[in-house]
């Protein structure tokens, strides 16, 4: 569980709760934050800390929260890449799939993750890959998996970078509710009447 206010004083902060980190009507002071961990959280847990600001008592009526950003969190006993490439070899390669194998990925299903085909890798001969691809969470395995979407053989030395990122939002498809036409919504407080947000978006498929 992180920790606020610093030092021995530090107070810990209950998860989806929002906690002070510097007085109200604090103007455009700047304040460090300071995150202090436990030890109560396992191995390979993953989390974000959101920043907003809280409207002062007489300026806002009900106060409300703007929007400031986020941080990612990573509870780990070592070091260990949010950012990494992964080729297809033998080992990891299930027919149309490549076999992720990760502690922030396995046996997590709400995992948030992204995927980029790369040709030029550094450890062999490029592979070209022009398949439609999507990433999928193997609920029996407790995998996630990069897949060929048309069914394709996953080839020897096809190579992906991936990027772990707990503070992305999954969106999905609902009739009647984000759907018009062939399109869908997004609605965030990073894009909405934003129009020069710029965001990555990849399917998922949960199975």
């Amino acid at each position: 569980m992180p920790t606020y206010g610093g030092g021995s004083g530090a107070t810990p902060a209950p998860p989806f709760e929002w906690v002070p980190i510097g007085p109200a009507n604090g103007g455009d002071t700047h304040w460090t934050i300071e995150l202090h961990f436990n030890g109560s959280a396992p191995d390979g847990t993953v989390g974000m800390v959101e920043i907003a600001s809280l409207g002062c008592d007489a300026c806002e009526l009900p106060r409300v929260y703007s929007y400031l950003g986020s941080f990612n969190v990573y509870i780990s006993a070592i070091a260990r890449p949010t950012w990494f490439t992964v080729a297809a070899k033998s080992t990891n390669i299930s027919s149309h799939r490549l076999i992720l194998d990760h502690p922030y990925l396995n046996d997590k299903p709400n995992a948030k993750l992204f995927i980029t085909p790369v040709m030029n890798s550094a450890t062999g001969p490029g592979v070209y890959d022009n398949h439609p691809v999507s990433v999928w969470y193997n609920t029996a395995a407790r995998k996630w998996n990069i897949q060929h979407d048309d069914l394709s053989a996953m080839r020897t030395g096809t190579t992906y970078n991936v990027r772990i990122d707990p503070s992305a939002e999954r969106e999905t498809a609902t009739r009647g509710g984000n759907i018009l036409l062939t399109s869908m919504f997004i609605r965030n407080v990073n894009t909405d009447n934003n129009p020069n947000a710029v965001f990555s978006l990849h399917p998922l498929i949960m199975g």
